[in-house]
């Protein structure tokens, strides 16, 4: 699967994306596959990302409206952030996200990351599932234990 990710990386991602962070997220935050070269780049961010497209895509029923059409979340300044796309794999909720840096055209990024997120949902792999009966990422977690969680990213 590992293989398989990869190829479909580093053949699909435009030049324009070529330079660029990629993680592709189980629900549940784990990393299936991470394309980055920010050191930086670790599970807790994968839990925070998760974690903010639940509330998002929660968020999202409030308009009364289909959510998967609607779901995309993006946050910038400037030349900077990061966009987060829902992909189906397996019958499976996913969370492909693009982290940039110096990107003079997010708009075009957007577009050649949903069409990425396209292709990724056309590929026949078999991703890693998650274990356990629990959807949503937070329940039934403690203040302190989200403090301990995410204490390491105080300094970045």
């Amino acid at each position: 699967m590992q293989q398989s990710l990869k190829t479909f990386f580093d053949t699909k991602v435009t030049k324009n994306l070529k330079d660029h962070s990629f993680l592709l997220l189980r629900e549940d935050g784990h990393i299936i596959y991470k394309k980055s070269h920010d050191a930086k780049i670790s599970h807790e961010v994968g839990a925070l990302v998760t974690g903010l497209s639940q509330a998002a895509s929660a968020l999202c029923k409030f308009l009364d409206k289909d959510e998967s059409d609607l779901f995309r979340f993006s946050s910038e300044s400037g030349e900077k952030g990061f966009y987060i796309i829902p992909v189906c794999l397996n019958k499976n909720q996913y969370y492909l996200t693009v982290i940039f840096k110096f990107e003079l055209n997010p708009s075009l990024m957007k577009m050649e990351a949903r069409n990425l997120a396209r292709n990724l949902e056309q590929l026949e792999i078999n991703v890693e599932q998650r274990k356990g009966s629990s959807k949503f990422l937070f329940d039934n977690l403690k203040d302190e234990e989200v403090d301990r969680l995410f204490a390491s990213l105080e300094n970045l």
